[in-house]
């Protein structure tokens, strides 16, 4: 991660930032005696989020203005991304554009996780914004598809309100 040894080198609040972060995470992995896999695991999580955003916790930042102030960022930050979707690309009403940006959580998935297994309910979808997913089966001897920045995935059982019908894998750090 050269992104978080440039981030130390230059003495910054980001820096300080960093330092804090990893310090609260190793207190937490030796108060509750985690395993070495999963210890790793929470470092890795911990570097790359860091390294996404230097440390900032924009939801804390945001949430200090005011609602019209909140919504104005929230879709500056998300709409382009938001439009990438053809059924969202067409909505002509702000309004809704800008509410569903606001709903956005931003989720970070190391190579390996999944952002669902087959048979999860479907409450969510998944904008790429970095990284690869693959749509797979349950031993993921079957990929149905692989996807990258800008695609999207999740959406027929979020809108249907059903099952997920195949797994999500990321293939790489993905955002």
């Amino acid at each position: 991660f050269s992104n978080i040894s440039s981030v130390i080198n230059k003495g910054d609040a980001a820096s300080m930032r960093f330092f804090e972060l990893t310090d609260r995470v190793n207190e937490f992995i030796r108060f509750h005696h985690l395993p070495t896999a999963l210890k790793g695991r929470l470092r890795a999580y911990t570097e790359m989020q860091f390294s996404l955003h230097r440390g900032i916790d924009a939801g804390g930042v945001v949430t200090s203005f005011p609602t019209h102030l909140q919504d104005d960022i929230y879709y500056h930050l998300h709409e382009r991304l938001l439009r990438q979707v053809p059924m969202f690309n067409a909505v002509e009403d702000v309004g809704f554009i800008r509410s569903l940006s606001r709903r956005l959580k931003p989720q970070v998935l190391l190579a390996g996780d999944f952002a669902f297994q087959r048979q999860e309910v479907g409450d969510r979808m998944f904008f790429i914004q970095k990284g690869h997913v693959q749509i797979c089966n349950d031993d993921q001897s079957v990929t149905y598809a692989t996807l990258g920045r800008g695609g999207y995935f999740g959406e027929l059982a979020m809108l249907t309100a059903t099952r997920r019908i195949a797994g999500a894998r990321a293939l790489d750090n993905c955002i």
